[in-house]
């Protein structure tokens, strides 16, 4: 197993075409559902992608940067939840990838024994950084998905090209952060 720290959220801007309003934390990009939520191996120099749903992956970004929610979303009550019951998140495992399809278990502490629950990757990645709690990668998963960050917008093109219609726009793949936020609102306030 590898442990793994969430990176950031990656996005597609489009070399052109009609702007697209995203929700929280707002900006306009030009594609969606373009968003990748990337890891990064603690201790190594690996990668690994999680193609994610923009409600899920803004969740992520949007507790990295300490911003609140407007109302209670799923993983804060979650972890609530698991509170309440004196439950604890030990650490999450992302355990296979099949069908270009992530697999994940949260293992939880309670009350001396533990338990294993099967999850979405992305439930499973934002209970994890609300509680904390170590997120870990299956080396085998890591081995046939992972690669090296210097070629992640290359490669993160390639996947995508692979696996939907060849006839997209030309576009570059960023990590969303306050600069780019900023620079796509002036872009489409233009």
């Amino acid at each position: 197993m590898a442990e793994v720290v969430f990176q950031g959220v990656w996005v597609r801007v489009a070399q052109g075409g009609p702007p697209v309003r995203l929700a929280e934390p707002s900006a306009t990009v030009f594609e969606e559902p373009l968003q990748v939520v990337v890891l990064e191996e603690q201790d190594g120099e690996r990668v690994l992608p999680i193609w994610m749903g923009r409600a899920d992956a803004f969740a992520l970004l949007r507790h990295q940067r300490g911003m609140a929610e407007r109302r209670p979303i799923a993983p804060a009550v979650m972890a609530g939840l698991l509170d309440a019951t004196g439950a604890q998140v030990d650490h999450v495992v992302i355990n296979s990838f099949r069908e270009n399809v992530y697999r994940a278990a949260i293992h939880l502490q309670i009350e001396g024994d533990s338990a294993k629950v099967e999850a979405r990757v992305s439930d499973a990645l934002n209970l994890a950084v609300r509680a904390g709690a170590p997120i870990l990668v299956a080396e085998e998963v890591l081995g046939e998905v992972g690669f090296p960050e210097s070629q992640l917008p290359e490669r993160l093109e390639e996947l995508l090209r692979a696996g939907l219609d060849p006839r997209l726009e030309p576009g570059d793949w960023q990590p969303l952060v306050p600069d780019l936020i900023k620079e796509l609102k002036d872009s489409a306030a233009a």
